[in-house]
């Protein structure tokens, strides 16, 4: 038993790379690599069966406790990796410019619960397409616990509003499901003066409630229940920014979890991966 939980620790130290986002398309990995393009997969059925995660398969085949699954989106260099490191231990790759291809996975384990963090790419870059990053808002929605949207500035500018609408975008493609798109979304704004927290804290939950008034049909409430936090964050060079960071990880920490074991989590994970590759927009539950 030790030596497994040595183990474990050993590989949650190296993230793996599940898809990839090109030719408006989402790409399933395997391992960590491209498909062979020999492998033939008619349906989302077969191609998830043919995805694959490295030793992160056996981890989570194999657990029998809980899951939660801690993801974090936002524009390109927006600090998305740095939170998530900050957060739960983590060690994605952290840059000035674009760092994270993709969607890259990692495990942490806590007391009868595993965590599993999602780094996704950032949004509205030069290098990906609106659909590429519909596709990826998707998927990032569909299988998290939480999300969180990172902000480097204080206000709901342009450039936001055309990220919320790549959300937006998605939402046609959500099918009702027991188990997906039952995640909170959180928008960690950061660099902020502590004299401007609470008001910066008002004006947001002010303009998302505005957002969610205009009609019910859209993303927060159909990809996130309506369920919407503002994290206020200060400098991270001040103690107040560790401080809301261990207040994010108490809001983290009673979230229900959507899965009780890991073996179904990494199946709908896979198949989830596999559907959106294909464009298959039928409902999940007649395949698992």
């Amino acid at each position: 038993f030790l030596m497994g939980s040595w183990v474990c620790q050993l590989v949650c130290l190296v993230p793996i790379q599940i898809a990839r986002a090109e030719n408006n398309a989402l790409r399933p990995l395997v391992d960590g690599l491209e498909m062979p393009g020999c492998l033939s997969c008619p349906d989302s059925v077969t191609l998830s069966s043919a995805i694959r995660f490295g030793f992160y398969d056996t981890i989570l085949s194999n657990w029998k406790g809980c899951i939660k699954v801690l993801s974090s989106m936002g524009k390109q260099s927006s600090g998305k990796s740095y939170l998530l490191n900050h957060l739960a231990g983590s060690f994605f790759d952290v840059a000035g410019g674009r760092c994270t291809d993709g969607v890259w996975m990692t495990i942490r384990p806590g007391n009868n619960c595993l965590y599993v963090l999602l780094d996704f790419e950032g949004l509205g870059s030069f290098e990906r397409t609106i659909q590429e990053d519909i596709l990826l808002s998707v998927l990032n929605a569909a299988v998290s616990n939480i999300t969180l949207f990172n902000k480097r500035d204080f206000h709901l500018d342009k450039e936001t509003e055309a990220v919320f609408d790549r959300f937006q975008s998605g939402m046609s493609l959500v099918k009702e499901d027991g188990k997906l798109f039952k995640g909170l979304f959180c928008i960690a704004i950061k660099d902020v003066d502590i004299s401007d927290v609470e008001e910066l804290t008002r004006e947001f939950y002010a303009k998302i409630n505005q957002i969610c008034s205009k009609s019910q049909e859209n993303f927060l409430t159909k990809m996130y229940s309506g369920e919407v936090e503002i994290a206020v964050m200060p400098p991270y060079h001040l103690p107040e920014y560790y401080y809301s960071i261990e207040e994010l990880a108490s809001t983290i920490h009673e979230l229900r979890p959507c899965y009780q074991d890991g073996r179904s989590f990494i199946n709908d994970l896979k198949l989830v991966i596999a559907q959106i590759s294909a464009k298959d927009w039928s409902p999940m539950v007649s395949k698992r």
